[in-house]
């Protein structure tokens, strides 16, 4: 009978690799192999998290009732892509005024921020952890996160309490 495997390949780190072994008849375990890592399975269908080792050739033996190998042994290929990388820069401080800019790095067709904000641009106006994932032309994630301490500093400080934004004190009488 027919024996055939499949992997759902290219995929991304951290995705759900499927492997997938069918006989349509004589076939009642199987064993699959990675032949670049350690991987073993003697799930029909095994099911892993990809990441870089996962890449690589997998054989599937099917075996008989007897304990034969029953069929010709099938190969698949999974292809791990590379996870996107991205930078928001460091924990840092900043000033209130003017507003301080996080500029995520890359050049990636979707940037979402923390709270559903796309772009590569985020203003950090409160103090918190701020953190972006992008997505990249295959459809894989990157992330990054800063924590950012947004403080009063400087001359701004001063001109909370001015009315003019001139940095003194005075009092001005309206009419």
């Amino acid at each position: 009978g027919a024996f055939t495997a499949s992997v759902n390949s290219p995929v991304c780190p951290h995705d759900t690799i499927f492997f997938q072994a069918s006989a349509s008849s004589g076939a009642v375990s199987y064993e699959w192999i990675g032949l670049s890592n350690a991987f073993y399975s003697q799930l029909q269908n095994p099911v892993t998290i990809a990441d870089s080792s996962m890449a690589g050739t997998y054989t599937v033996i099917a075996h008989s009732v007897n304990g034969c190998i029953s069929l010709q042994p099938q190969s698949v290929t999974v292809v791990v892509l590379p996870e996107p990388q991205v930078y928001i820069g460091p924990d840092t401080m900043v000033c209130m005024v003017p507003v301080y800019f996080l500029t995520a790095s890359g050049n990636y067709p979707s940037y979402i921020w923390h709270d559903n904000t796309p772009g590569p641009q985020y203003p950090a106006q409160q103090t918190g952890l701020y953190s972006v994932m992008v997505t990249d032309s295959n459809g894989c994630h990157g992330y990054d996160s800063a924590y950012i301490e947004v403080i009063r500093c400087g001359p701004q400080a001063m001109n909370i309490f001015t009315p003019n934004s001139d940095g003194e004190r005075k009092t001005e009488w309206c009419d």
